[in-house]
């Protein structure tokens, strides 16, 4: 526990000293799960079909299949972890502490049709 307190203060010292906003942080989170997600749907797609073609290969080995259905369905637990994550931070990045200028705040409370 002590270890993890350490890793935190150090990985999140740079942030506070330099005066880091959260639009920055969730922003930051944003691109790197824009990087990362694509690549850990694939790794969880391909388990799945690795585990389907276990699963069919070996249809008289009930070990093999019992294995190949572990495998279909870790591949769907990751499939939709790394989805769930990869929405809730782009949810939170881009609605919660989207920065609005000025502009934007004029068209919402006026828009252009009714002439304000």
């Amino acid at each position: 526990m002590r270890n993890v307190f350490w890793v935190a203060f150090f990985v999140g010292m740079p942030v506070v000293v330099h005066g880091q906003t959260l639009f920055f942080i969730f922003s930051r989170f944003n691109n790197l799960t824009k990087l990362l997600a694509p690549l850990l749907v694939t790794v969880a797609l391909a388990i799945f079909f690795w585990g389907i073609a276990k699963f069919i290969a070996n249809a008289d080995s009930e070990q093999e299949r019992t294995s190949g259905k572990q495998l279909m369905l870790w591949g769907v637990i990751a499939f939709f972890v790394t989805l769930s994550i990869w929405g809730l931070v782009s949810f939170l990045s881009n609605t919660l502490y989207a920065p609005v200028s000025p502009a934007d705040v004029r068209t919402i409370i006026c828009p252009g049709s009714l002439g304000c």
